[in-house]
């Protein structure tokens, strides 16, 4: 029998709380808890939700003071948070947002447009405009610099600016629920999403067992590779340009035979065929057919390093290539057949589509 989803929201997270889990069993965790955060803000959901026992019980699981979550886990509830307060809002349920509000805008998710909602919050409860020390400080918080490396807030990810601003309008006016609703309902299938963001597709391949590939939000999606990486992972940025570093792990080579950037490209090929291994010799014209003159040179010229050149790149040299983090090796020869060094991740594709989580859309 599956068991509801309150409980299996309940169980995940208290999974994620344990720090006995693999860094990829708690990859998989956190893509479950993903997926069950969706469900349940979902269009059916979204509206049996509003005025129910669901709301009330949902933020009982994720009001828990004994609830905490770390990394990406932390991200997740703190933005499934701050997307019940918005239920409760259109519920007028003013304390119960407010509570929740203030739950996520105490983790370590940068929310900008939460602070916004929250004053609307106390000003309902007061039924009283905020005083003007309250505003000056509301602006100030919300025109200051984030952090260099915090990314872009995540409420951005959840909804459009252009919704926010009727939503607010339209609370600020106390509209009735059915006109709230029509702000959230879908859009008509094959219609332009409002700032598509993008999605990244992940190929990734752990030290035992075998790969999986998987689409997650761009936010989400480097987050996962940044931990990955933090745990002993080699990251590929198979959608860079050849040679590119991207979003991948530096490398090199430790007596310099092969700069860093042809370093790069040959992880980049295997990446794009990975998991399938590759021989030298099929290796060899899939890195000259991609590759500029920033990696071989210009034909005919003492630059040049093509494979008719007098001193073509040696790229069987490849094989001792090294992460400059660690000084680990990067590429597996066994058996003459080229590989990745496992544990690996490559980012194998980024594009904008209609991926409801991953898209800014209406809540």
């Amino acid at each position: 029998m599956t068991l509801p989803l309150h409980s299996r929201l309940r169980n995940c997270l208290q999974t994620l709380r344990s720090a006995e889990l693999k860094p990829e069993e708690r990859l998989k965790k956190e893509r479950t808890l993903l997926e069950l955060l969706q469900q349940l803000v979902d269009g059916k959901i979204r509206h049996a939700l509003s005025g129910a026992e669901d709301l009330q019980a949902l933020a009982k699981i994720v009001l828990d003071p004994e609830l905490v979550q770390t990394g990406t886990a932390a991200l997740l509830l703190d933005q499934f948070r701050y997307r019940l307060a918005h239920v409760a809002m259109r519920c007028r349920d003013w304390l119960l947002a407010e509570r929740l509000l203030e739950a996520a805008l105490s983790g370590p998710a940068p929310l900008r447009l939460a602070r916004l909602y929250l004053a609307l919050c106390t000003a309902q409860l007061r039924q009283a405009p905020l005083d003007t020390n309250a505003l000056q400080e509301l602006v100030r918080a919300l025109v200051s610099d984030l952090p260099v490396d915090g990314g872009a807030p995540l409420d951005l990810a959840v909804q459009d600016p252009v919704t926010n601003m009727a939503e607010l309008f339209l609370l600020l006016q106390n509209a009735p629920e059915g006109i709230l609703d029509a702000l959230y309902e879908p859009l008509p299938q094959g219609s332009q999403q409002r700032r598509p963001t993008s999605g990244l597709t992940v190929l990734l391949q752990p030290l035992e067992g075998p790969f999986s590939e998987v689409l997650l939000p761009e936010w989400l999606a480097l987050r996962q590779l940044e931990d990955l990486q933090a745990s002993g992972w080699l990251v590929v940025d198979a959608t860079a340009r050849l040679g590119e570093l991207g979003r991948g792990t530096p490398v090199g080579h430790p007596r310099s035979d092969l700069n860093r950037d042809a370093m790069t490209a040959c992880l980049q090929i295997l990446g794009m065929k990975a998991p399938q291994s590759l021989s030298l010799r099929d290796m060899k014209p899939l890195f000259f057919e991609g590759a500029g003159p920033e990696l071989i040179g210009t034909p005919g010229t003492e630059s040049d390093r093509g494979p008719t050149s007098l001193v073509p790149l040696p790229l069987e040299r490849a094989t001792t290539g090294i992460r400059l983090d660690t000084r680990e090796r990067v590429i597996d020869n066994a058996n003459q057949r080229w590989t990745l060094w496992r544990p690996y991740a490559v980012i194998r594709s980024d594009c904008s589509r209609a991926w409801s989580h991953s898209l800014p859309s209406p809540q």
